[in-house]
């Protein structure tokens, strides 16, 4: 079935979008990009497999701005952007073809994602190697790249000297406290915080000198 563009009109949300008629009938929304590249015209005929290939060029082009969008805030993994454009209401097989189309083009990558995600919550939250595992997890980021990450940047070293920290931290807040309340707090805070027991134990001995040098 052939159907003629009698109108072409600017639509009134969007300037650089345009919407064609056949008569009173709305045909298509149509980007001034694509109808440029078709170049078409009020009195062309378009037939319906036509009308299907500008409303695929049309919600690939839309697509691809959602994603471009997400990613210009801030970085996201492959299976993080994917939840967002799922949610946005685009059907999964064009989506897995535009992220294959973003990692090819360096767009996404998880592993420099999954680098950069975890030297900022060891430098500005002081996370431990459990939450780091759980965030890791909840980003989709594969477990031999996680285990090897939490690995090489989340050091014995680097746990002892954040943990330390976040401990010495909730003491200050704790001070009115019974000395043995604040033992307890401060073990539940750093567990919390992503720290094992045994973490813990190796810097007790050092906030146990910070109140009278011993807790109880």
């Amino acid at each position: 079935m052939l159907s003629t563009i009698t109108r072409i009109e600017a639509q009134k949300k969007n300037k650089k979008r345009f919407s064609l008629f056949s008569g009173d009938t709305f045909l298509t929304g149509i980007s001034g990009e694509t109808l440029l590249h078709l170049n078409l015209h009020t009195g062309d005929s378009l037939s319906d497999k036509t009308l299907e290939e500008i409303k695929y060029r049309e919600n690939t082009l839309a697509l691809q701005e959602q994603a471009i969008r997400f990613l210009a805030r801030r970085a996201h993994s492959v299976q993080e952007l994917r939840e967002k454009l799922v949610k946005k209401g685009y059907d999964l097989i064009s989506i897995s073809r535009l992220l294959e189309e973003l990692k090819n083009k360096k767009y996404l990558n998880d592993q420099e994602y999954a680098k950069l995600l975890v030297k900022d919550e060891l430098q500005l939250r002081k996370s431990g190697p459990l939450l780091l595992k759980q965030k890791l997890i909840s980003k989709g980021i594969a477990p031999a790249l996680r285990d090897d990450l939490i690995k090489n940047l989340c050091t014995d070293e680097i746990q002892i000297h954040n943990c330390l920290q976040l401990g010495q931290k909730k003491l200050h807040t704790l001070t009115k406290k019974p000395v043995a309340k604040q033992k307890q707090q401060v073990v539940s805070y750093l567990k919390t915080k992503g720290y094992n027991w045994e973490t813990i134990q190796k810097v007790l001995s050092e906030l146990i000198k910070e109140i009278n040098n011993e807790f109880e």
